[in-house]
């Protein structure tokens, strides 16, 4: 089984479904500097088998306003597999979406 090492966004409810639990708290994010230094140290420790595997952890991924300079430090940390857990509300933002992607 493939390990991964948690990066924090910020802070905030992880996503979840708004129909079951209402309306998500406020999240406050991190600078994008902070997570992408934090992803590279993780990188740059990584000893674990196949990766370095992240998972970006803490509010809604897509709701942080940097999120594909973010995507685009860990691409040039080395990082192999990256994840995301989605509530997927926030990929109405076209610019979120298609530039994590790219």
């Amino acid at each position: 089984m493939l390990g991964f090492v948690s990066v924090v966004l910020g802070t905030g409810q992880p996503p979840r479904c708004t129909r079951c639990h209402g309306a998500a708290q406020v999240a406050e994010y991190r600078a994008a500097s902070d997570v992408v230094a934090d992803i590279s140290t993780a990188a740059q420790s990584w000893a674990a088998g196949p990766g370095p595997n992240l998972t970006l952890d803490g509010p809604e991924p897509f709701g942080h306003p940097e999120l594909p300079s973010i995507v685009a430090g860990a691409a040039a940390a080395g990082v192999a597999r990256l994840r995301l857990d989605s509530d997927a509300t926030a990929l109405v933002s076209p610019a979120n979406a298609s530039g994590s992607i790219a």
